[in-house]
């Protein structure tokens, strides 16, 4: 299948993908999910039972924030780097692959949870971009 064709494929109907298919990242303070397509969906602040900052696995008008390639919505692969919470999601464009690291970092900053990522372009000159 060429990468202008994939699609995400979720339940007849619905734009919200299984729960299975969210990836999970957490500080040990603080919890995100990350949907299939990149997407911090589910995120709340400074604590769990604080109010969310992203929730567009509820209703997509909720927030949520995206970096990824600006033409490509479903990656090529993703994985969690081995015995870690690092999401790593690769991205096959038209001009090169992507392989962005995702995390919740943890650190003496304790009330304050930071959210990290690397986006290193690993062939050709893929476009990316961030939405919020």
């Amino acid at each position: 299948m060429a990468v202008a064709e994939r699609t995400m494929r979720f339940a007849e109907g619905s734009p919200f993908p299984p729960i299975a298919q969210y990836a999970f990242l957490s500080d040990r303070q603080v919890q995100a999910l990350v949907a299939p397509s990149g997407s911090v969906e589910w995120l709340c602040l400074p604590r769990p039972d604080g109010p969310s900052v992203f929730a567009a696995m509820l209703d997509r008008s909720a927030g949520h924030f995206r970096v990824g390639p600006a033409d490509v919505t479903v990656p090529a692969g993703r994985r969690y780097v081995p015995g870690t919470l690092v999401l790593e999601t690769t991205w096959q464009t038209r001009t090169g692959w992507l392989v962005i690291r995702d995390a919740l970092l943890a650190g003496p900053w304790y009330d304050d949870s930071q959210t990290g990522g690397r986006v290193p372009a690993t062939a050709g000159r893929p476009r990316g971009r961030a939405h919020p």
